[in-house]
């Protein structure tokens, strides 16, 4: 559940992220509606937006009627096609990863179609934030519950198992500053969640082979 104060803040940063990337090609996990896709168009090559509600994929079809460079798939994250949907510069898990089962299964998917200079970007609210609690709430008996909050420590874990790292974290509100991975894993991310810290995005990378 992300408001539209940390809407903005999440396409700025992305649009950023996709700047220095040099994004071609970006796919959007998760993609609903298409707010996200239809608002980077302009900055971008091509992008693919994947969802398994059908209507919610109708509906970003409509929304982005005229706009050549985008296309949107009902697919889930686990059971991508063998074909077609890879070598993206930029993933996307912008308030979906949480509604995912098994996010190891959803993260290592994803990361196979990655080429070795992409990153993956991750809104990571913290499960302590009171908006998160109140998220989990809201959405317990619909038909997409959040299954858990990651928060960015445990994302840091669970990247670590499909083979992927923290290149970047940066707390996603309007002026905010970007803080190196590297100087943000461990401790500091555990009491970043402990203490209910802003909702963020959380860049990673294929881990160094």
């Amino acid at each position: 559940m992300i408001n539209c104060g940390t809407f903005e803040a999440t396409r700025e940063a992305i649009v950023e992220l996709c700047h220095v990337q040099g994004a071609a090609r970006v796919l959007d996990v998760g993609c609903g509606s298409g707010a996200l896709l239809a608002a980077l168009a302009p900055e971008i090559r091509f992008g693919v937006g994947i969802d398994r509600c059908e209507s919610a994929i109708d509906l970003a079809r409509r929304r982005t009627a005229g706009l050549d460079n985008l296309a949107f798939h009902t697919l889930s994250a686990e059971h991508l096609p063998d074909h077609d949907l890879e070598n993206f510069d930029v993933i996307l898990f912008v308030g979906s990863l949480e509604h995912m089962a098994d996010p190891y299964i959803a993260l290592r998917a994803v990361s196979s179609r990655a080429h070795d200079g992409s990153r993956i970007a991750v809104v990571a609210i913290s499960p302590t934030a009171p908006h998160a609690r109140l998220s989990r709430s809201a959405l317990r008996w619909s038909a997409n519950p959040v299954v858990a909050h990651l928060g960015a420590d445990r994302l840091h874990s669970v990247a670590q198992h499909v083979g992927l790292e923290v290149d970047d974290v940066r707390p996603l509100y309007r002026g905010s500053h970007r803080t190196r991975g590297t100087r943000v894993v461990g401790w500091a991310l555990k009491e970043y969640d402990r203490l209910g810290g802003p909702t963020c995005l959380v860049i990673l990378r294929p881990s160094c082979r």
